[in-house]
């Protein structure tokens, strides 16, 4: 059928590609998802303690997925062991729901306080603003509304590299792309940002400036609009 349409949409190359069709052919349109910045804007009104741990002075690390088998959490955790084992200054939060979840709770000894599995939360915009460092792990993804998410709050990421995850981060700009399936890279990144709060700072505001330029409510109206006048265009041409 998308052999057959007028015009033909993605949110990323990526997913031109997994159809096997080329993102700059004709007919066919990458329209990034839009993000609503003006959920960023302010503060958040609660802290970490409000909203179910305590940071006690440490640098937070959050993971905001699915517990799918589409998500990498036992990258996270793994990454997130390694870093505990040599430090105590970072916890790292898991935040979902989904079949996985009782899973990668095993993995995480009931004794263990630097690793914190949250659950499903409607409270999400406030939980990424008391993070300091955004990861995401997965084995295929688009463009991820979570890596959005926390850019938009001014945080640096550490992204799985792989389907439109490029599209959305230069590596080393506003964060870092690392192998898939590669807890000690993940971990790696992470202890670097944890460790040099500037570079963290520098990343997150260019993070941000990337979302406002490039994934826009805006942008993203204006894209789509063009992309019906132009193929209604197109119709009336032919008839």
């Amino acid at each position: 059928m998308l052999h057959l349409a007028d015009a033909r949409v993605a949110n990323s190359k990526a997913g031109f590609t997994s159809r096997g069709i080329p993102h700059d052919g004709p007919r066919n349109y990458v329209i990034y998802n839009g993000l609503d910045l003006e959920r960023f804007e302010s503060r958040a009104l609660y802290n970490g303690e409000k909203l179910g741990f305590h940071a006690n002075g440490r640098k937070v690390v959050g993971m905001v997925a699915e517990f799918s088998d589409y998500k990498d959490f036992p990258t996270f955790i793994r990454a997130a062991q390694d870093v505990s084992a040599r430090r105590q200054d970072v916890v790292f939060l898991a935040v979902g729901d989904g079949k996985n979840l009782d899973a990668c709770k095993g993995m995480v000894s009931t004794n263990e306080k630097s690793i914190l599995f949250l659950g499903k939360r409607k409270d999400v915009e406030a939980l990424v603003q008391q993070i300091d460092i955004g990861v995401l792990c997965t084995f295929t993804e688009g463009i991820s509304n979570s890596v959005m998410e926390y850019m938009a709050a001014g945080k640096p990421v550490v992204v799985t590299n792989g389907g439109g995850s490029c599209e959305l981060i230069t590596d080393g700009v506003q964060g870092f792309l690392v192998p898939p399936a590669q807890p000690l890279a993940v971990a790696e990144k992470i202890e670097l940002l944890a460790g040099d709060s500037v570079k963290g700072r520098q990343m997150g505001l260019a993070g941000r400036k990337r979302i406002e330029q490039r994934f826009s409510i805006k942008q993203m109206t204006d894209a789509t609009i063009r992309m019906y006048r132009e193929t209604l265009a197109g119709t009336a041409s032919k008839s």
